[in-house]
């Protein structure tokens, strides 16, 4: 009786798991993540080829995320993913940090 209940008891505990690990995936809400993500990117490498400095560029960024809601609050990760995006344009560009060796 109890190697039943065991048995029960683990099959349980995988669909769980399953389930838990593993949800089903939207991908049409991954598309649009996706979309948003490459307009930011898109959007500051435009305006860095403009001349704006890096943060004026972060600051236009938060300002887009931010634009819908007056009552949103500034997060740090806001910031932190702006300041990310900045960072990519420019390498994108070839003025980022990470293009050139010290040895030049």
């Amino acid at each position: 009786m109890t190697e039943e209940w065991d048995a029960g008891e683990r099959r349980a505990d995988r669909r769980w798991q399953r389930r838990r690990v593993h949800p089903k995936i939207n991908i049409g809400e991954r598309m649009a993540i996706f979309d948003m993500v490459q307009l930011e990117l898109a959007f500051a490498m435009r305006l860095l080829r403009e001349n704006l400095d890096r943060e004026t560029v972060r600051g236009l960024l938060i300002a887009m995320r931010h634009s819908g809601d007056l009552n949103m609050v500034l997060l740090e990760s806001d910031e932190a993913q702006a300041e990310a995006t900045v960072s990519l344009a420019e390498f994108r560009l070839g003025r980022g940090f990470f293009i050139g060796s010290e040895d030049e």
